[in-house]
């Protein structure tokens, strides 16, 4: 029968079994010498390799050594003195072969020698597997047959990682199932802070805006942006990334950024056209309907403590704000009721663009020069002259509204709507704290029953939160 190959000489042949075993950095049987002779190359057969090793052993170029009554063997120092000098000689892809061929015997090797298995017989119908990986685990087994030892043995010897890598997971299920959910109550947690900063860092824009007096929404909202813009360009630029983005995320980052525009330009026209409290209560709705959205769109399941929670809060708004239903149905009331939804749409759209794995300050970038570029136009044709006051008000609110944004950004990359929006309410309690302290506004009794309402509902939700992840 023909052979294909290189080597074909009994002189190759010998030069390829020195070769070979220049790799080795210990004795090893005949058999492993075989092995990885044969993967290098065709030409040649088993009783050829014979042979010419054989002849290497008479040459003392292979010298002969006796462990637990298995010969080994290893090349000798004449023997590599020879491998180096007639290397040349071998085809560069069969030297190639034979120091792939040597390393995986060698690991094979390795590896059979750290794991063993063998039976102790205890009594008639009791024998005792001890199997081990050396350094790794040791484990013993009883069985009632010699064949069950024999088959536990033969097992062991043959997928002895896969053993041990099942009985590690086995072991460890309930500690990765902690871990897990550990990382969720911190990841909660998280949300829960941001929200609350984000809450504090808006309260603070809307009295900005506020001070800055009578001017068109869209000047406002270009100023407010401006800073916010600002800040995302100086953060990008300081990560690796810099501006990319994952191009499959443009349609919700569209989304976030023209809902997000609509929820602050009606928000604007509230604040000016209505009661601060009555606009406030409208905006407020956004945790409402970032619930229904998240419901709706990303299919976030909502348990009815959890819509109750939100249910119970905006009662508790009501109590504070108390506005005149009267004038619900006036153009402004409408307006910020819009506001409300359009915040309330962007916040979802924030949440999955964070499941996505796309970067908090680049969707606040994003935003931002949307947001921009939107209001420019007007700005251009329609400026209203301001004063130094009032452009410091609207730089100020700015940099309360990139707080915000960066905080919110946060908080619905921690966590989904329906744990953490409860949580917004507390910007109105940060927003009558500011009317107490810079506009001579007092609570009256029903304003702080709803403080306690909301406080309550935000510490129950939390404490609710906390056993269902615990």
């Amino acid at each position: 029968m023909a052979r294909f190959g290189f080597i074909r000489t009994k002189d190759e042949i010998k030069f390829l079994i020195l070769t070979c075993m220049t790799y080795l950095p210990f004795p090893v049987t005949f058999a492993a010498i075989v092995d990885i002779c044969t993967w290098c190359d065709d030409g040649f057969g088993y009783f050829e390799l014979s042979e010419a090793f054989s002849e290497l052993q008479d040459s003392q170029h292979v010298e002969k050594s006796t462990e637990n009554d298995t010969e080994l063997f290893a090349i000798t120092e004449k023997g590599r003195e020879t491998a180096q000098a007639f290397q040349s000689r071998l085809p560069f892809t069969v030297r190639e072969a034979a120091e792939l061929s040597a390393l995986r015997v060698i690991r094979k090797l390795r590896r059979d020698a750290q794991v063993s298995a063998e039976t102790e017989q205890i009594s008639e119908k009791d024998y005792v597997v001890t199997m081990t990986m050396q350094d790794v685990f040791s484990i013993q087994m009883h069985v009632v047959s010699q064949t069950q030892a024999a088959y536990l043995e033969q097992h062991f010897q043959k997928h002895a990682e896969d053993v041990y890598q099942h009985l590690l997971s086995t072991m460890t299920s309930e500690y990765n199932y902690r871990r897990e959910r550990i990382t969720m109550t911190n990841n909660k947690t998280k949300g829960i802070f941001f929200i609350i900063l984000s809450a504090f860092f808006f309260a603070l824009m809307n009295l900005f805006v506020r001070l800055s007096g009578d001017l068109p929404p869209m000047q406002k909202s270009f100023f407010r942006n401006l800073v916010a813009l600002a800040f995302a360009v100086i953060v990008l630029l300081r990560t690796e990334e810099k501006f990319q983005f994952n191009h499959k995320n443009l349609p919700q980052l569209i989304a976030r950024a023209t809902f997000g525009t609509l929820g602050i330009l009606c928000n604007y026209y509230a604040i000016d056209h209505l009661v601060l409290s009555d606009a406030s209560m409208l905006n407020k709705l956004s945790p409402f309907f970032a619930i229904l959205v998240s419901y709706f769109y990303l299919k976030e399941k909502v348990t009815p403590v959890q819509i109750s929670a939100v249910i119970i809060a905006f009662l508790g708004a009501l109590c504070i704000i108390k506005p005149g239903f009267s004038s619900m149905n006036s153009f402004p009331a409408l307006i910020g009721a819009l506001g409300g939804l359009g915040a309330g749409t962007a916040y979802t759209m924030v949440r999955k663009l964070s499941l996505n794995g796309e970067r908090g300050p680049f969707i606040v970038f994003f935003f931002s020069a949307f947001s921009c570029l939107f209001c420019l136009p007007y700005l251009i044709f329609a400026y209203h002259p301001m004063t130094f006051q009032q452009l410091g008000f609207l730089l100020l609110a700015g940099l309360s509204a990139a707080g915000g944004q960066f905080s919110i950004t946060t908080a619905y990359a921690n966590a989904p709507a329906r744990e953490i929006s409860v949580f917004d309410y507390s910007q109105i309690i940060f927003a009558a704290l500011f009317g107490f302290l810079f506009l001579q506004q007092i609570p009256d009794t029903l304003s702080v029953v709803g403080y306690l309402i909301i406080c309550g509902t935000s510490v129950a939700m939390f404490f609710y939160n906390q056993k269902h992840t615990s």
